[in-house]
């Protein structure tokens, strides 16, 4: 009894065992599913795909971008696509012992410059009496060596099958210590760079958990690299012309394939290049259009993939999965390309004559917005983009109070020599140097040697990289006297005062405010310190008259004023198609001091950019509304829809009535006040001149080269056909606006009236 009972017992327990042994296998199992199957199913579905597909992308064609002849509606085009072609290899496709016969073929084409030495071998009869025979023989050797490296080097190409080692950049320095310590099989932390290989890592899993943990990263994009990835593209070269691919595809190279690129060219090469922009290195678009609208007009990109099977070879019958490039969109913009040239060429002509540092121009049409033309100058060729780099040493070749000039002359006293010639002074602002140089201001670039001072350069185009730069859009300004059309609109549309209405001052007008600065009372006068007594508001325009222009402040008040300028579209971005513009400065009307209140009146104390400026002008000029400002007139989709862009009313900032004073005052400005110089003889123009200062510390500079000159108007008077801000930074020739804008004004405007619009005179 006593021994059956026993094996009875004992029998229960093995099935039991058995049981649990079962269950705890089968749950192994189905945690392991569990785990490849849903916690990591993207992971081995992208490495199969991975295993069993090669692709090659199919690049996006980039939209053109054309200016317009109003005249003639012909399209001119700005930036279009010139095809290339990028030559690749798939390496799994070349047959292995094959590579070295298949670099020979292809190196001479793909590598022009390195059989140079096959020419020279030509010629050596032509040139040896001019050469020592060891030189040529040393010649000869570099070409060779340069030769051998490059076919090396592609031999390794055509035959790299897999990715072994996968690099990991920007780690910081606590966790390279952490994974050094870690010792994980593969994983090396060294240089600052963290590197994965493949080819030692065992227990990927294990790795890519512990690796993810000490770097605080995502388990599922670490893991993916712990696994050697089969290299199906390798490009060879680049920018290929299309008879190169045409002679290497004849080679009949298994494994080398050719897919066209396209490289972007500027037909009109410098015009409207600040508004256009261009490609950089990598492709993108930077600066202008091209950077402002880089995603409508780059396209996307496709793919073309295929199955393979496990010897690599496509599958005739596999899928093909064909995701096809979708162009970008081509852009016609409101630039004419006739008035483009007129502005441009007339700018240039007196940015160069002044030895200003800059210079930019805007034609709008008052009734849409559209922008006819937008110039800067310096320019730059959107082709050669790289030029603006070029730097020329100042031949200062230590800091010393010696300066030797371009002739190689020594100077013991800087100052005393740059009164007495034409020569070069250096000084600092916001602490960049400068270097006067032929009356043009240069930055200073120093460059340091042992932590000692050697040489100073400068840009030989005077601005460097600043010369991509959009200013009408990135650079506010403070607008000084040609604003005092906007101020004096604001208070002819509220009724205070109205065009003959006298100002009650009639000389220096002395403010109830200190200036913290000399403790004494606040005056404010004329620019030229010259008076005409109690003038009327369109002599107050006529003279440019700043004690004229307190009397408008104080009868508008803070409020009013404030309320005016913010309605006229200072103060917010104008949203035109560009990036970086700045809104410019106009603070709250709580915070004006009384003397500030009065300043803004003749355009300091507050910035604004062209864009805004051109906007409030036409609004002077179309009977008090304010338009949005627009660059792109037409879009062309790669479907070959087009898009028209209609002109939007942002809002009516005075009244017709007030559009029509306001126009009056400021055409006897240019007939009798100090805005004559941009008059055309037989037509009405209105138009205002603007001088304003610029400041070294908070303290406004006052001398040759320290001003912010402009004119703004639009013609004819009573149906504008353009509206015209001219501004001109820092002229070294004349300090005032009358002198240095105005005759660029009158010119674009005589050529516009008389040529291209081919209006009537008037008058």
């Amino acid at each position: 009894m006593h021994s059956y009972s026993s094996r009875n017992y004992r029998a229960p327990n093995r099935c039991h065992a058995v049981f649990y042994a079962a269950v705890f296998f089968f749950a192994i199992i189905a945690g392991k599913l569990f785990w490849l199957q849903i916690l990591h199913a993207d992971d081995y579905k992208n490495l199969a795909e991975e295993q069993n597909s090669r692709g090659v992308v199919l690049p996006a064609k980039r939209g053109n971008i054309y200016a317009k002849d109003y005249r003639t509606n012909e399209l001119f085009p700005l930036a279009q696509n010139s095809t290339m072609y990028t030559i690749f290899a798939d390496p799994f496709l070349i047959s292995e012992g094959t590579e070295m016969a298949a670099a020979e073929m292809l190196l001479p084409l793909l590598l022009p410059q390195h059989s140079a030495f096959i020419i020279q071998q030509s010629v050596v009869g032509e040139v040896a009496e001019n050469l020592e025979e060891n030189e040529i023989e040393k010649e000869m050797k570099v070409e060779t060596n340069l030769r051998e490296e490059s076919k090396n080097k592609l031999i390794t190409q055509l035959a790299t099958k897999n990715v072994v080692r996968r690099e990991l950049h920007n780690i910081s320095e606590e966790e390279l210590k952490l994974v050094a310590d870690a010792h994980l099989p593969g994983v090396v932390a060294e240089g600052g760079i963290l590197t994965i290989n493949p080819t030692l890592i065992n227990n990927p899993e294990d790795v890519a958990t512990k690796l993810a943990t000490i770097l605080e990263s995502d388990y599922s994009e670490i893991y993916p690299l712990m696994f050697r990835k089969k290299v199906r593209y390798i490009r060879l070269a680049a920018r290929v012309a299309p008879s190169i691919r045409d002679e290497i595809l004849a080679l009949g190279i298994r494994g080398i394939g050719a897919i066209p690129e396209y490289r972007r060219v500027y037909p009109e090469a410098a015009l409207a290049a600040q508004v256009i922009g261009f490609l950089d290195h990598d492709e993108k678009g930077v600066y202008g259009i091209e950077g402002g609208l880089d995603k409508k007009i780059a396209g996307k990109d496709g793919l073309r993939k295929t199955q393979v099977d496990p010897f690599n070879r496509q599958i005739t019958a596999g899928d093909v999965l064909i995701n096809n490039a979708k162009d970008g969109d081509s852009l016609v913009l409101t630039i004419d390309r006739a008035i483009q040239e007129i502005v441009e060429r007339e700018l240039t002509r007196a940015v160069e004559f002044q030895r200003a540092d800059s210079g930019q121009a805007i034609v709008m049409d008052p009734h849409t917005g559209a922008i006819l033309a937008l110039a800067h100058s310096p320019t730059f060729d959107p082709n050669m983009y790289g030029e603006v780099y070029t730097i020329e040493d100042l031949a200062q070749k230590e800091k010393t109070k010696k300066w030797v000039d371009a002739d190689g002359n020594v100077h013991e006293d800087i100052e005393k020599w740059w009164e007495t010639s034409a020569g070069e002074k250096t000084y600092t602002e916001w602490g960049v140097e400068y270097v006067i140089r032929a009356g043009y201001r240069f930055p200073v670039f120093t460059e340091y040697r042992d932590g000692k001072e050697f040489y100073k350069s400068i840009y030989a185009n005077r601005l460097g990289e600043g010369v991509f730069t959009l200013k009408a859009a990135t650079d506010p300004y403070e607008p000084g006297s040609v604003f005092k059309s906007i101020v004096m609109a604001a208070a002819l549309d509220s009724g205070e005062v109205t065009p003959l209405t006298r100002s009650s001052y009639n000389g220096p007008v002395e403010l109830d405010e200190v200036n913290y600065r000399t403790g004494k009372p606040i005056v404010i006068k004329n620019a030229q310190g010259k008076y005409h007594g109690q003038e009327t508001m369109t002599e107050v325009i006529e003279h440019s008259s700043n004690i004229g222009m307190t009397f408008v402040a104080q009868k508008l008040g803070r409020a009013t004023f404030y309320d005016y300028l913010r309605k006229f579209g200072f103060g917010e971005r104008s949203e035109v198609e560009f990036e970086g513009e700045d809104a410019g400065l106009i603070e709250n009307y709580t915070k004006w001091s009384k003397s500030e209140l009065v300043t803004k009146a003749f355009g300091q104390g507050l910035t604004v950019n062209l864009f805004q400026m051109a906007a409030a002008y036409s609004a002077l000029a179309n009977g008090g509304l304010l338009m949005k400002p627009f660059i792109v007139d037409e879009e062309i989709l790669s479907d070959g829809r087009r898009i028209k862009t209609e002109p939007e009313t942002i809002r009516r900032v005075i009244d017709a009535e007030t559009s029509r004073a306001i126009t009056q005052m400021l055409v006897s400005s240019v007939k009798n006040g100090f805005a004559a110089p941009g008059g055309v003889d037989g037509y009405f123009i209105a138009g205002k001149t603007g001088t304003s200062q610029t400041y070294l510390r908070g303290k406004a500079l006052s001398e040759l080269g320290t001003t912010i000159t402009a004119f703004g108007g639009y013609a004819p008077a009573t149906n504008p056909k353009f509206v015209l801000l001219v501004k001109i930074d820092r002229p070294r020739v004349s300090e005032w606006g009358a002198s240095v804008a105005a005759p660029v004004f009158q010119k674009i405007a005589e050529e516009l009236l008389t040529n291209y619009f081919a209006i009537p005179p008037s008058e």
